[in-house]
């Protein structure tokens, strides 16, 4: 969608505001925004939903991830609504993507100066919970359900003694994304990927069949194992008769589990280029610059890095592929928000309930083209998200069949977190390890054994999660 496009589409949820952007600096170098009314907007504040306490004089300091325009823009305004409400000021750092903000966070909590709402992924909570860093998010959660009549599952959640400890908002719905005018069936199962990438390699320009990265550290290797393995009843992590948490990814029937599953990326990668040193860049512009048909992530960048492709409209997504008849337990990625325990909790309490209005949090789920997709089913069935749908597939390269957010009724997520009861501690740490990413390039890259691979990843994990 043309950049003007978007932009009028979220000037429109966002009417009525006005916004000033105010470079601030943050530790390590860290750049942010401060959000600030100026002079005030009483007009405003008669337009937004909901009953507010009077907040004036109080503060919040909210950690975003995303630094990119939209995102700005989204969040400014959310902070000068909120004042308009509350009198409560909002002071925004835009960290930066994935490693961005869970440094920033990681080092302000080291600093005992943590912010008071951030960003977090599920497992970047499951690791702050059980710290003891996250408020109770009870009342959080009760009021989303309230407004949108819905209800969160518990799939989704962060429970510890009773307990919420997190909002969840989206997940990045894992998918093999593919050409469909060259496949005649969806790649979505094990079967039916491996013909079509065998039926299609060597294709028109040398396109091959499958693109397998196998680059520690590029996220797609372990979304892709970890979706596999679990699919077939594999674990990394359990908990013991104790209730300890234990590392079985090389023990017992998850050995013989995992192995099928590293067999069959095996099978894919003879139809793949090696990859060795392929990157993001690589990966998100596979199937527009057709070096290949097929390739997995989670979210919509494949199909928004081939925008201005000619094949761009081919480009469209199904379902992670598994063994024929099997449900699906697949990578969740969810990602979500939670108010620091030791930041100003009723503040940033008001602010994440003041987000579940339709007119707050809308913007969130458009700000990158159907990156996010909503946890609650309600939102996507409102008027407001079917309107900017509407609009950005107009005269687009956007189709129905590229939507995806129904799959989180349909199917199981897990994050690392979520593997075990009570969540992972260690939940962050091992997933910033890339432990499977490495298990993909021990086999693929290394030639390694599948036993001698399982044997070194466990052992890391081992050492990882020992403290």
């Amino acid at each position: 969608m043309p950049r003007s496009a978007k932009a009028a589409r979220r000037g429109r949820l966002s009417s009525g505001s006005r916004r000033r952007f105010l470079t601030v600096a943050g530790a390590a170098g860290a750049v942010g925004v401060a959000g600030c009314l100026g002079g005030g907007d009483d007009g405003m504040a008669q337009d937004i939903p909901g009953d507010w306490p009077d907040l004036s004089g109080e503060q919040i300091y909210y950690l975003a991830e995303s630094s990119d325009r939209e995102y700005q823009a989204f969040w400014q305004d959310v902070a000068n609504r909120f004042q308009a409400a509350t009198g409560a000021e909002v002071t925004i750092e835009f960290a930066g993507h994935a490693e961005g903000y869970r440094d920033r966070l990681i080092q302000s909590i080291q600093a005992g100066d943590p912010p008071d709402v951030t960003h977090a992924s599920l497992n970047m909570a499951s690791s702050l919970g059980q710290q003891g860093q996250l408020a109770d998010h009870g009342e959080v959660i009760d009021y989303w359900e309230d407004v949108w009549d819905d209800e969160y599952d518990d799939q989704f959640r962060i429970e510890l003694e009773g307990e919420d400890k997190y909002l969840p908002l989206h997940a990045n719905v894992f998918c093999n994304w593919y050409r469909d005018d060259v496949f005649d069936v969806e790649p979505n199962t094990w079967e039916r990927e491996l013909e079509m990438a065998a039926e299609h390699d060597e294709g028109e320009g040398g396109a091959r069949g499958y693109f397998m990265p196998i680059e520690v550290g590029l996220w797609a290797n372990d979304m892709k194992l970890l979706t596999d393995g679990w699919t077939l009843g594999a674990n990394v992590f359990s908990r013991n008769g104790d209730g300890d948490l234990e590392v079985v990814l090389d023990e017992g029937e998850n050995v013989e589990l995992w192995s099928e599953a590293l067999a069959h990326h095996e099978e894919l990668y003879e139809y793949s280029n090696d990859n060795l040193d392929a990157s993001y860049e690589e990966l998100f512009t596979a199937l527009g610059t057709e070096s290949a048909y097929q390739a997995h992530w989670v979210g919509t960048h494949l199909k928004i890095h081939s925008l201005e492709m000619p094949v761009a409209e081919n480009i469209t997504q199904t379902a992670p592929a598994v063994p024929e008849g099997m449900d699906r337990r697949m990578w969740g990625n969810i990602q979500g928000q939670a108010v620091l325990a030791d930041g100003n909790v009723e503040v940033g309490t008001e602010f994440l309930k003041f987000l579940a209005h339709p007119e707050h949090c809308m913007g969130y789920f458009f700000a990158e083209d159907l990156q996010q997709d909503p946890i609650l089913s309600a939102i996507p069935d409102h008027e407001l998200f079917q309107e900017n749908w509407e609009e950005m597939s107009a005269d687009s390269p956007w189709r129905d069949s590229d939507l995806k957010y129904e799959r989180l009724a349909e199917a199981e997520f897990v994050d690392w977190g979520t593997e075990v009861d009570p969540v992972n501690p260690y939940a962050f740490e091992v997933n910033t390890s890339h432990p499977m990413g490495q298990l993909v390039n021990n086999v693929l890259a290394q030639e390694m054994g599948h036993e001698e691979a399982l044997s070194s990843v466990a052992d890391e994990l081992r050492d990882l999660t020992s403290g």
